[in-house]
């Protein structure tokens, strides 16, 4: 997709169950509707979706074969049944030919309901940016040195605005970069140590989820029109210092000595 929103499918045959799911979601995600089964295969031969939320019992169309129809349009999108029926015929079928993520019954606790799609959504960025990994050490390592330095000159531009009358938009840009770094970049190096079974995964991990906590504590700051140069500064020297030069020497020496020959390339 070309938006930062996720697209949103409900398809049902009780308008007011729509309307329901669309002011549980709209303010967070771009929502598309359809009444009954054959307007929910319209739309998604129609529109590109991410996930979609489908009730089984519905007068034309049964939400199994709308399920079943959303995995073949759209493999990778998320696929949740919608039911107030105990209809174990349907949710075999829906498992073994639509591939489910989840099935809930009828009537849902609303935060519950967020709570299952947001992880759901959150389980479909992954799996989308770790079809971007490479597949090969040589190319891995070159992503890695490629996006470090980016890293590092971003570093640069920081610390040479100490005096600049403009640090607030660059801090900006470090800030959304940092986002950026750590929920997709570091996403995909750990779960590729963990797909070479590399023994320094965990404090790999462990500084991960350090800086993510940090980061977080720097955007709530930012929003506040605090003043956050100096502790954006610490975070960048502190990752600079730390984890680039020692995980990447690691690392590299880790493929070279274990992943070679290619034949012993793992994915699992």
């Amino acid at each position: 997709m070309t938006t930062d929103r996720y697209r949103l499918l409900f398809v049902d045959d009780e308008p007011e169950i729509l309307s329901s799911l669309r002011r549980t979601f709209h303010k967070d995600y771009e929502i598309k509707t359809a009444v009954g089964g054959r307007a929910g295969i319209a739309a998604l031969r129609e529109y590109q979706i991410d996930l979609i939320i489908c009730d089984q019992r519905m007068p034309d169309i049964g939400g199994d074969e709308v399920l079943k129809a959303a995995r073949e349009l759209h493999p990778d999108a998320v696929r949740i049944l919608l039911t107030g029926y105990s209809d174990i015929q349907a949710l075999m079928r829906c498992v073994n030919d639509a591939q489910i993520s989840k099935y809930i019954a009828k009537p849902w606790e609303t935060e519950a309901l967020r709570r299952i799609v947001a992880d759901a959504l959150e389980n479909l960025r992954i799996s989308r940016r770790l079809k971007a990994v490479p597949t090969s050490p040589d190319l891995f390592l070159a992503q890695c040195e490629k996006e470090h330095a980016l890293i590092n000159e971003l570093g640069t531009d920081l610390l040479a605005a100490f005096s600049e009358k403009y640090r607030r938009p660059l801090l900006d840009r470090v800030l959304r970069f940092y986002t950026m770094y750590f929920k997709f970049h570091f996403d995909g190096e750990e779960r590729y140590m963990v797909s070479i079974r590399y023994p320094g995964y965990e404090p790999h991990r462990e500084m991960h989820a350090r800086f993510i906590r940090e980061l977080e504590l720097l955007k709530e700051r930012f929003d506040r029109n605090e003043d956050v140069y100096a502790s954006v500064k610490d975070l960048y020297l502190s990752l600079v210092d730390g984890h680039i030069p020692a995980t990447d020497a690691e690392l590299t020496k880790y493929i070279k000595d274990n992943c070679y020959p290619p034949a012993s390339w793992s994915t699992s």
